[in-house]
């Protein structure tokens, strides 16, 4: 039991090295007179009590001024306790001022519900700061309604 334990967790760490991803952080190096970038990157994951994923993407290091903290990056998805993907939120965290956050929602049916931009360059604030034009779809997926910000 031990042993197949200890294999299976061998290949999944030789997987996610041949995929490129790092299971853990990397220290970042810091670059004076450069703006803060995401250094390294780890998988989380969170699942139901039922076994199915409830939560996947990515958190890495974002260094800037001798400072590290883990943020979210690239796309994180949720799904529902059946599987199905109930948001999307796309994390773009190129420099601290290009930063931001696309979100998007679905209907059960699996069509777009709706989707939301936010200014993601404040620690620990996002989601705050609306941006861009929102859109809001019906179950079909006709779009119903836009906001500008």
């Amino acid at each position: 039991m031990k042993k197949a334990l200890m294999t299976s967790i061998a290949a999944l760490l030789i997987l996610a090295a041949d995929m490129g991803y790092s299971t853990a952080f990397q220290k970042p190096k810091k670059q004076p007179g450069k703006p803060a970038m995401i250094a390294g990157k780890r998988l989380i994951a969170t699942y139901h009590p039922n076994g199915k994923i409830k939560q996947r993407g990515y958190q890495g290091y974002y260094s800037d001024q001798g400072i590290s903290t883990g943020t979210f990056v690239g796309t994180w998805n949720t799904y529902d306790p059946n599987g199905k993907l109930l948001e999307s939120i796309y994390y773009h965290n190129g420099t601290i001022t290009q930063a931001y956050i696309l979100k998007k929602k679905y209907h059960p049916n699996g069509k777009i519900k709706s989707v939301e931009k936010f200014n993601n360059y404040e620690l620990y604030e996002s989601e705050i700061h609306a941006i861009g034009t929102w859109q809001y779809f019906d179950a079909t997926g006709k779009l119903i309604k836009t906001i500008t910000h």
